[in-house]
């Protein structure tokens, strides 16, 4: 290649396997660079033609190339992420979404928002609120500035990203009723029977405005011997441990008030379940009780509530027009001007938050 050929191949379009995949050509020797890959095809400024994409001899692709300028060529082709990858790789560009800016990098996310404040969060980062902030700060060093935006950002975070949560506690205790409930419709068998959950239920829900990665796990109960009959059982309740070792949040159900073992402690909170069908002393003793049955949507709510109380959220992550760091580059370059000692090293750190990748 050539070196006056500063040009750079960029996917515009969210990755991902799609109809459609667009590819920006961009800088000087653009059109020339793509001229080349559709065999020297005489196309010229203005031109929105169906060209044959070729490179090494192999036919990539049939795409539409519409030439801007010289320095600026857009192909729209099928949308398959390795063939977007070898054309850019053959263009000398980058498929990644390392070079994009973060208004680009918003909007590739927008696409798989799960909820509303989750796309509102993004679309306003993609409109520039992140670049306006960071601008402002860069210029101003305001420390209650700065804090704001490192505690939106931490919250903002849970709408983003789903939170793993599971419902564990011994046998009986509610779980797969509960589990129900949070969905909003029946998945896990609902039985008096100890052990009747035996495998792990995993759906994803809401809670409120926050994305929920939810399982429902076998109950813990103590099983004697090697007998057959309980393999399947054990098996259910080695997989329900490993689950709450990696878990962010279990919720511990237990009508006969049973605290969290030792190890889930730290990671849980505890409910006394069945809670109107527990003796009086066990209510009055318990910091938060469930009553699934008789009071559904109470429940729903004592559960929704300790969510946000655990993690010390908003009811509504979103507000408008307001700057996050809204993914782990640009999360990760926040705190180092957090972390910064003086007002001269933040201001010097903050042009990174845009920089990120």
């Amino acid at each position: 290649m050539s070196a006056e050929r500063t040009f750079e191949a960029r996917e515009l379009s969210a990755r991902g396997h799609g109809a459609v995949s667009i590819v920006a050509v961009r800088g000087p020797g653009a059109l020339a660079r793509v001229r080349e890959l559709c065999a020297r095809a005489e196309l010229a400024v203005g031109d929105v033609r169906l060209v044959t994409l070729r490179a090494g001899g192999e036919r990539l692709d049939r795409a539409l190339c519409i030439v801007a300028r010289a320095d600026d060529v857009e192909l729209h082709l099928h949308g398959n992420p390795l063939l977007v990858a070898k054309l850019c790789a053959e263009l000398g560009g980058a498929s990644t979404s390392a070079t994009r800016t973060p208004e680009e990098r918003a909007l590739a996310k927008l696409a798989h928002a799960a909820t509303d404040s989750a796309a509102r969060i993004l679309l306003d980062q993609a409109e520039g609120a992140l670049r306006s902030a960071v601008d402002a700060q860069a210029s101003s060093d305001d420390p209650t500035q700065l804090a704001d935006l490192c505690e939106r950002s931490r919250a903002a975070r849970f709408a983003l990203e789903p939170t793993r949560v599971v419902l564990a506690g011994p046998v009986n205790a509610g779980k797969s009723m509960l589990f129900n409930l949070l969905l909003g419709e029946r998945r896990a068998i609902e039985s008096a029977e100890p052990g009747t959950t035996r495998d792990v239920l995993r759906a994803h829900a809401r809670f409120g405005a926050y994305p929920i990665e939810l399982f429902d796990v076998a109950g813990m109960r103590a099983l004697s011997g090697a007998a057959p009959v309980h393999a399947l059982e054990r098996a259910g309740q080695e997989l329900a441990r490993e689950l709450c070792a990696r878990a962010d949040w279990i919720v511990w159900l237990s009508p006969e008030g049973e605290r969290a073992p030792p190890e889930l402690a730290a990671r849980a909170t505890e409910f006394l379940s069945r809670a109107d069908q527990a003796a009086a002393e066990l209510r009055a003793r318990a910091r938060r009780s469930l009553a699934s049955l008789r009071e559904p949507t109470a429940a729903v709510a004592a559960v929704h509530t300790a969510f946000r109380e655990r993690f010390s959220l908003p009811d509504e992550p979103w507000s408008p027009g307001a700057a996050v760091a809204f993914d782990d580059p640009t999360r990760a370059a926040l705190d180092e001007v957090r972390a910064a000692a003086s007002a001269d090293a933040r201001r010097a750190a903050w042009p990174r938050v845009l920089a990120a990748h």
